[in-house]
């Protein structure tokens, strides 16, 4: 593609790609002018240049000039980056150290979890397991109980087991939140689990939200 310096209409040619595709910042070689060269993504190569040609210039059968590689090829500043992503590469590098201190460190930090049983809002008890040999199955019963005097949608449900230096093994998380508690009110829920690992000795059972079950 074709370009001219605005200020001393030298013409020069550059591919697309040195241009990009939204333009950059150019300098003309000849007066060291500099501009914003907008892209001309319809414009086709090579172009035919009749004015302001330079002694490396070739000529074709018809007379016609074109300029050939490196002629007065203008010195193409950097792109220059928005200050603003300057700053959201600095936010999202924090927001990753924090998380990751979140992650190795949450017991230090003491953070509570969102619905944790000793909120009085929700609680779990009763808690029963049967072992189906022939199905290869753990059936897991529960109930959850709304203590509060309001209405409660049920969060997820996580069902861990652990071997017995209480490590996790395997974990099982349900999706209830289409079940809303009444005050005082609660419901039996049943959960099979399919796959059970050998290692597993112990059972654990939360409610809460995906924070949680990273940081708990």
């Amino acid at each position: 593609m074709s370009i001219a310096c605005p200020n001393c209409n030298t013409t020069f040619i550059v591919s697309k790609e040195q241009i990009g595709m939204t333009g950059r910042k150019v300098k003309c070689s000849k007066c060291h002018h500099i501009w914003y060269q907008k892209a001309e993504l319809d414009q086709q190569e090579p172009p035919i240049i009749s004015d302001n040609t330079t002694k490396n210039a070739s000529t074709n059968e018809n007379n016609k000039i074109y300029l050939t590689k490196g002629t007065n090829l203008p010195a193409l500043l950097p792109t220059k980056i928005p200050e603003q992503s300057h700053i959201l590469s600095i936010l999202l590098w924090l927001s990753l150290i924090f998380f990751l201190l979140l992650m190795l460190f949450h017991e230090k930090f003491n953070i509570p979890a969102l619905y944790k049983e000793n909120n009085n809002i929700l609680t779990i008890r009763n808690i029963h397991v049967e072992q189906n040999k022939e199905m290869g199955q753990i059936k897991v019963s529960y109930r959850i109980s709304n203590t509060s005097n309001h209405d409660v949608t049920i969060p997820l449900i996580r069902v861990r087991l652990l071997n017995k230096k209480y490590v996790t093994v395997k974990s099982y998380i349900m999706n209830q939140k289409n079940i809303k508690l009444p005050p005082k009110q609660h419901i039996d829920i049943a959960t099979y689990l399919d796959v059970v690992p050998r290692s597993s000795e112990l059972l654990n059972i939360m409610l809460g939200n995906s924070l949680d079950f990273i940081l708990h």
